[in-house]
């Protein structure tokens, strides 16, 4: 029971009077702000991490007979109107919504109207009587007229009551919010505090489960009046400072940090000290902490600047990778929002364009991360590796979070292979996905799991051979040898052949071998297993043909083939 229901029951027993039951049939649909602005502070705390725990510890004890349905606005792209989604249908368990309400992540912008209309939607063809909630901390950012529409649905023929909750909002904010629940029947809830939000929440939850009307809230702050005069003066408001409090693993200074518009995106302005001063309004940080090793990253928290004031801004959200002994500083590590699509597994290089939010260059020293969930990809070397999906992390804010890069394989060869290092090798699932590739043997950086490794010695002497199954712990470095393979014992004099192919003769897979590629009689590596061994004497004027019909080849042998 919520400790919102607990004071009302108190207060019933305490004046002897019975608890009304909760009625049935009652329809519910929160509109949740997840516009960029929502990284802004109120009361001291984050607005969504405080909207996201709300929200959770009402989604834990919904009242029975009330059916809950959710939609967001604003938490998957920048600058995207069209980005709002039904979190929730109706008749989803209230544990599946709040880990989805969890997952929310602030980006955008607020569009408002289509918001609620959306909200609005879920309705269609519902019975019984019917509350929809907006929780916003901003004003309609997509030219919508949220107020309007409000009217239209009142008076749609639906039972519909609209309420409004204004988390830490302007002044403009606030008419639009108040205009909304009034053409809705509903009330404006002033939400300053986390304290504020909850009780407001709660209240609409409860009273919707008894088909009562939500108790009237607080007055809302008085907004200034605008009078007319004949005083030919004029004020106008003057710019705020915003001053950084980088916490002690900060390297400064940074090469630039910018500020944009919260919600727009569009710059406002740069500096390279820990001071900047910019007109009143609401803005995002961007850091850039060196000129060529990183790129631009967007901070996550949104910082509201008054005129003539100073506002300071902590640079404390961070991530700090520790990598095992013998592993060198990766060529390139980045970070990539959870829900953006990995590339094209044959692709090399993953560039910032195609989703990257923050990417580091041969460093494993701390650095300034956005706050959030996100994917970390790591390159080990430039050439002949490709990212390797170290799965997802989350950042969480006002901490270094730290990470430990603790997981790979080492990939050895046998004494007699071939001088030097393989051409390539690669650990690839069962779908042929590829999930990594180097062209040196020793420890390399690699997510747990089972795979194949597809080994090739050499470009054009050797093809391509499945090895495995190789499986990579939770923790730890597992190993692999490459000590199994085929050794030709020739006559003297006798020239290497064009092409031999060792054909497995349980999976069909065919593995084949140049010796005019290679230029001599060296050892071939082959996986372990049954095969058939076939010869082409010379690339033209000759055909291939069976030398051995069956031979073995054990784990861990260098069969010798005599000629």
């Amino acid at each position: 029971m919520s400790h919102w229901r607990c004071v009302l029951f108190a207060a019933a027993v305490a004046c002897c009077l019975p608890i009304q039951a909760f009625a049935a049939e009652s329809n519910l649909v929160f509109v949740l702000d997840g516009s960029g602005s929502m990284w802004g502070r109120v009361g001291g705390s984050i607005k969504i991490v405080e909207a996201k725990q709300v929200m959770g510890e009402l989604l834990a004890d919904v009242p029975p007979g009330v059916d809950v349905s959710v939609v967001a606005y604003g938490h998957r792209r920048k600058g995207d109107c069209t980005d709002i989604e039904t979190l929730a249908a109706f008749g989803t368990p209230t544990a599946t919504i709040a880990e989805r309400v969890k997952k929310l992540t602030p980006l955008g912008k607020t569009p408002i109207t289509n918001s609620l209309q959306k909200g609005a939607d879920q309705l269609a063809g519902r019975d019984g009587p019917s509350t929809l909630v907006l929780v916003s901390d901003g004003i309609e950012t997509c030219k919508g007229d949220p107020c309007a529409l409000a009217e239209t649905l009142r008076a749609g023929g639906i039972d519909l009551v609209i309420h409004t909750v204004g988390f830490g909002v302007g002044h403009d904010a606030q008419r639009q919010l108040q205009c909304i629940a009034e053409k809705g029947g509903g009330n404006y809830y002033a939400a300053d505090t986390p304290e504020a939000l909850h009780k407001a929440l709660f209240e609409v939850r409860d009273a919707t489960a008894r088909q009562e009307p939500a108790p009237p809230p607080p007055e809302a702050p008085k907004l200034p009046e605008v009078v007319a005069g004949d005083s030919t003066r004029i004020v106008v408001a003057g710019p705020g400072t915003i001053v950084l409090k980088p916490a002690p693993w900060v390297k400064m200074p940074p090469y630039r940090w910018t500020v944009s518009d919260a919600e727009s995106g569009e710059q406002k302005g740069q500096s390279e000290s820990d001071r900047l001063r910019v007109k009143a309004g609401e803005y995002r940080l961007v850091w850039r902490q060196d000129q060529h090793g990183s790129i631009d990253i967007p901070l996550t928290e949104v910082v509201a600047v008054a005129s003539k004031q100073t506002v300071e801004v902590p640079i404390d959200t961070g991530l700090r990778l520790t990598a095992p002994e013998g592993i060198a500083a990766p060529y390139k590590w980045s970070l990539r929002p959870a829900e953006a699509p990995l590339s094209d597994p044959g692709s090399r290089i993953l560039t910032p364009e195609r989703g990257d939010l923050a990417v580091f260059d041969g460093t494993l020293e701390p650095q300034v991360v956005p706050a959030g969930t996100y994917r970390l990809l790591w390159w080990q070397e430039q050439h002949g590796t490709r990212p390797i999906d170290l799965g997802l992390i989350q950042m969480l804010p006002g901490v270094l979070n730290e990470f430990v890069v603790g997981t790979g394989l080492v990939v050895q060869g046998a004494d007699w292979m071939p001088d030097g290092s393989p051409y390539l090798y690669e650990l690839v699932d069962v779908l042929d996905k590829s999930h990594g590739s180097w062209t040196s043997f020793g420890p390399q950086i690699v997510a747990p799991g089972v795979y194949r490794l597809r080994y090739r010695q050499s470009q054009h002497a050797n093809s391509p051979s499945l090895w495995g199954p190789v499986e990579v712990q939770e923790q730890g470095f597992a190993t692999f040898v490459i000590d199994s393979g085929v050794k030709f014992i020739p006559q003297d004099q006798m020239p290497p052949p064009y092409n031999v192919f060792f054909v497995n003769l349980d999976t069909g897979e065919e593995i084949s071998w140049s010796g005019t590629w290679a230029g001599g009689w060296e050892p071939i590596p082959v996986p372990p297993g049954r095969y058939r061994l076939d010869w082409h004497e010379e690339q033209h004027g000759t055909q291939r043909m069976t030398l051995v019909e069956e031979f073995v080849i054990p784990d861990h042998t260098l069969v010798e083939i005599e000629l």
